[in-house]
């Protein structure tokens, strides 16, 4: 979890074997994570609504986003979900009932489309200077 622009946002993954999943492409495993994230939380979710968005160098993404079943939530969770090598990641932020998802949307494509993966893990120490170095 972490705060972008003020606003609480998440970073998710699972590995796609974790998944199960029967799709060999990557617009069917973002409908099996759908499924199964739906399943997981059957009865504690509603309103549920979902699209792909435009791919981005040929990578589907999923926006998908609900409304906790508990009459006293005032939030709407907002994901957005895709593909990188064997993960799936799932960005997501809240959104007030009474808000307009758009700005909570548009924030999770601009992260997204910031991610720059890399072949190293991050450590503490590069995350508070940059460097690698011991």
């Amino acid at each position: 979890m972490f705060m972008v622009d003020g606003q609480f946002t998440q970073l998710a993954t699972i590995q796609i074997k974790d998944l199960k999943a029967q799709a060999t492409d990557e617009t069917g495993l973002l409908k099996e994570y759908l499924a199964y994230e739906t399943e997981f939380y059957k009865g504690q979710l509603k309103d549920i609504s979902s699209a792909f968005l435009k791919p981005v160098n040929g990578h589907p993404r999923l926006m998908w986003s609900a409304t906790p079943a508990d009459a006293s939530a005032k939030v709407r969770n907002v994901f957005l979900v895709f593909v990188h090598g064997n993960y799936i990641l799932s960005l997501s932020t809240a959104v007030a009932t009474s808000a307009s998802e758009k700005p909570a949307r548009k924030r999770l494509e601009t992260i997204a489309a910031s991610f720059k993966p890399s072949n190293k893990p991050i450590t503490l120490k590069f995350a508070k200077d940059g460097s690698y170095s011991h």
